[in-house]
């Protein structure tokens, strides 16, 4: 938790140092439903690599044979929902960033707080 606050902490001060405000504002012009759209679209290509890379990488034969028969039959299934679960920190950035601003995560507090919630969406998303 603490490397991931030192992480949000740097994003907040590269933003406000003014290097994104000046790419977001001519952005932010567009209709929300557009950048939404971006956002996802990113978000839905991070997560194909990210998946390949688990799939390929992490599911190697030699780390599979430690893993549990259940994972093993279903590797496949397993990549994704990893892959999935990982890729919702990437998207949440981007939906504050490309789509509601930075100010709805302008503390770590909501930060986390609203990336529970998305975990909590994404997550039902999932499952239901």
């Amino acid at each position: 938790k603490y490397i991931m606050s030192l992480a949000v902490s740097k994003a907040f001060e590269i933003a406000a140092a003014g290097h994104l405000t000046k790419i977001c504002t001519s952005f932010y012009t567009l209709p929300q439903l557009v950048r939404f759209a971006v956002s996802g679209n990113l978000g839905t290509v991070v997560f194909f690599f990210l998946e390949k890379i688990i799939y390929a990488r992490v599911i190697s034969t030699e780390m599979l044979n430690r893993w549990p028969k259940i994972i093993q039959t279903n590797k496949q299934m397993f990549s994704f929902v990893v892959s999935y679960l990982i890729q919702i920190i990437p998207q949440h950035l981007m939906n504050a960033l490309l789509v509601f601003g930075w100010n709805t995560i302008d503390t770590v507090e909501t930060y986390f707080g609203t990336l529970a919630e998305c975990y909590a969406t994404y997550g039902f998303a999932m499952v239901g």
